[in-house]
């Protein structure tokens, strides 16, 4: 059953917000669809709305109201990150990233490299190059010549396993990385090949960053067997919560209550956002926030009148100390 099938789970924005957290934790291995409304009015505030696994009749109904901006497919990436894939309208992916950033729990947003430059363009307005400017550094032609295919594909391949091993030695910069080598290698394949020169080049001098900022060494201290054991930790904690919050789904559908649905969805989302294998300190930071700030945890955590206690918070934010380097 899909997550969005009613227009009055859009009249609150933090009920919606719940639900969009659920909605994006079944994004795994097959892609879902999206819809993004870049204004939408919640009550008397206008923001944007993103329907992930919403039913088409609901969808329908509210581009009656108001215009989508972007309709396409998401999926996660290799980097447990979110990929927007439009195929019709225009998506900003760089103003979802910031909008979905205020909603603990959720992963987040991959942003192309080449919009990454645009936005930065837009924001900082520059001056027009001159042709004087423009006029490469050996003091030549006023256009240098492009790179081929070949050529990047080439210096791509060469980039490659040194990033693998740079990503393998410094683990707390892997996805930074493996980001940043990804991007390259999807403009190539676009054909963008000034943006992919570019990718390619800022690569590099990351690769040379990270080596400085370790000083040649690996910046986590810990050690694996460490490692391993707050991992188990975390998983140990991690089951006995969700153990407890599947009991209280049980007892709330028991009662056969109409409203009992909503909370049940609730719920689910909470077992959703709890990361089963939280290895970098990005997903360590989110899960983090997620516990300390979400209302819906707080609400679960309540005296719930069916005798059943429901500790979240203290047991898994203790585990997740454990995970930190």
């Amino acid at each position: 059953m899909p997550t969005f099938t009613k227009l009055d789970q859009l009249t609150n924005h933090p009920a919606y917000k719940s639900l969009l957290k659920s909605a994006l934790s079944r994004v795994k291995d097959a892609p879902v669809r999206f819809t993004y409304f870049d204004k939408f009015k919640f009550g008397d505030k206008t923001l944007p709305l993103v329907l992930v696994d919403a039913d088409a009749a609901l969808v329908n109904e509210v581009k009656k109201k108001t215009n989508a901006t972007a309709v396409g497919k998401c999926r996660l990436n290799e980097q447990d990150q979110l990929v927007f894939e439009p195929e019709s309208g225009r998506l900003n992916r760089s103003a979802l990233k910031k909008y979905l950033s205020s909603f603990s729990g959720v992963k987040t947003v991959w942003v192309p490299a080449a919009e990454q430059e645009t936005d930065e363009k837009e924001e900082e307005p520059q001056a027009p190059q001159t042709p004087s400017e423009r006029v490469n550094q050996a003091g030549g032609a006023a256009t240098a010549k492009a790179p081929t295919v070949a050529e990047l594909t080439a210096t791509f391949n060469r980039l490659l396993p040194i990033a693998k091993q740079a990503a393998t030695d410094y683990p707390a910069h892997k996805t930074r990385i493996t980001e940043a080598v990804m991007a390259a290698q999807t403009l190539i394949k676009e054909g963008s090949l000034a943006e992919a020169e570019k990718a390619l080049e800022k690569a590099t001098a990351l690769l040379e960053t990270v080596k400085k900022e370790t000083k040649g060494g690996t910046p986590s201290s810990q050690p694996a067997g460490d490692k391993n054991g707050a991992m188990a930790a975390w998983q140990t904690a991690r089951g006995q919560v969700i153990a407890s919050l599947k009991e209280l789904e049980n007892k709330i559908s028991a009662m056969a209550d109409p409203e009992g649905d909503a909370a049940i969805v609730l719920v689910k989302s909470i077992q959703a956002n709890l990361t089963a294998n939280p290895v970098t300190p990005r997903q360590i930071a989110e899960l983090e926030s997620y516990l300390k700030t979400d209302a819906v945890i707080k609400d679960a955590e309540a005296e719930n009148g069916f005798g059943i206690t429901i500790d979240i918070s203290k047991p898994l934010l203790a585990a997740l100390a454990k995970l930190k380097p």
